[in-house]
């Protein structure tokens, strides 16, 4: 038997960069959803894992909730099951999952499981603490016998958030052969972390994001994964979504990964003012926009690193060596936070970093 697990698809009408005229949904989600239900068919797969984040609000428009509809529409006249778990963007702050309350997916309230071909799978849906995640754990290992796969939507202790690494979530020892999750799941499945990756001890992985969203998915592979519940090994297959991609430019070099398919491509030029002033911006454009299939081509405004804005800096009293990322990071650390995904404490943390450079210059 194979199982198909996709995460992270954050359905929102009000996705960025999109350029004027252009639907975002009907052009990019909902190819990427149905190339997961052809791709099933296909390879006759009856069972797709929905593992959190389908939606990116709790208030949902009707448009974003007829992507549902229409992907439950079309698993439905394929014989597929969809099982479908809620992420931290669809529990409100009553703790009610949104995701339970759509026909066509089978889910119940905060935990539940179900035997499929043998295979027992357990799920959880986004908890806000570690002792919140630990009680319907234990609760599932007592009512069910294995084998069985854990699917759940949390922040693991040193996975990888995009480029930001956490330090706080599931401890890494419980996925190991003596912890609790590692001696009674065959597998685990989750989602939550944009960028896929194995968990500790090869006990599983994150999924990873079937479609990006904008340039902090930049890097990860649009993706969802098939499980073979007889080897418990995975394949990964590209959805084909867009992809964003930044060309950054300095006096010594280009970082550029070239994009394949759809695009969006931001233009990012830093260095001395003589540099920067010599740069023809328009045709790098230009020239970008007849090699690649680009949805739109941003620029972001260049980074003068000129010796006045060396000294100016320096008065802030922030190290120039120093990035934003690090100094919110050192700070999360420091703090010792409760289970909460690394993004919302990093994004907070710029939020107010940046408001007080501002106030400071």
């Amino acid at each position: 038997m194979k199982l198909i697990a996709i995460a992270d698809v954050h359905v929102s009408a009000k996705l960025p960069y999109a350029p004027r005229g252009y639907d975002r949904i009907e052009a990019e989600t909902l190819p990427a959803l149905y190339r997961v239900i052809r791709y099933a068919s296909k390879n006759k797969i009856k069972h797709i894992l929905m593992l959190g984040d389908f939606f990116d609000s709790i208030s949902i428009s009707p448009s974003e909730f007829r992507v549902l509809k229409l992907f439950v529409a079309a698993a439905a006249k394929h014989g597929i099951q969809l099982i479908s778990i809620a992420g931290n963007h669809e529990i409100d702050e009553s703790s009610t999952a949104i995701a339970h309350n759509m026909a066509g997916l089978d889910c119940k309230k905060r935990s539940f499981s179900l035997k499929i071909d043998g295979i027992t799978i357990c799920a959880i849906d986004f908890c806000r603490s570690l002792s919140a995640f630990k009680l319907p754990l234990t609760q599932l290992i007592k009512k069910t016998s294995p084998p069985r796969i854990l699917i759940a939507h949390q922040a693991v202790e040193g996975a990888w958030f995009n480029k930001i690494k956490s330090i706080n979530g599931i401890p890494k020892d419980w996925f190991s052969n003596k912890g609790i999750i590692g001696k009674n799941f065959a597998y685990c499945l989750f989602g939550d972390f944009h960028r896929s990756q194995p968990l500790p001890f090869n006990s599983g992985i994150y999924v990873g994001n079937l479609t990006q969203n904008d340039f902090k998915d930049e890097g990860n592979q649009p993706q969802f994964i098939v499980l073979d519940c007889k080897t418990m090994k995975t394949k990964a297959i590209a959805s084909k979504a867009p992809t964003f991609n930044t060309m950054s430019i300095t006096k010594d070099s280009i970082e550029f990964e070239k994009p394949r398919g759809k695009c969006y491509i931001r233009i990012k030029a830093s260095g001395p003012k003589a540099f920067i002033r010599s740069l023809n911006i328009e045709a790098i454009r230009t020239e970008l926009k007849e090699q690649y299939d680009a949805i739109t081509i941003m620029i972001e405004p260049p980074t003068i690193t000129d010796k006045h804005t060396s000294r100016t800096k320096a008065k802030t009293g922030i190290r120039k060596e120093t990035s934003d990322e690090e100094l919110v990071t050192t700070i999360i650390k420091k703090d010792q936070p409760p289970l909460i995904p690394t993004k919302i404490l990093y994004d907070y943390g710029i939020k107010h970093l940046k408001a007080a450079r501002e106030q400071q210059q």
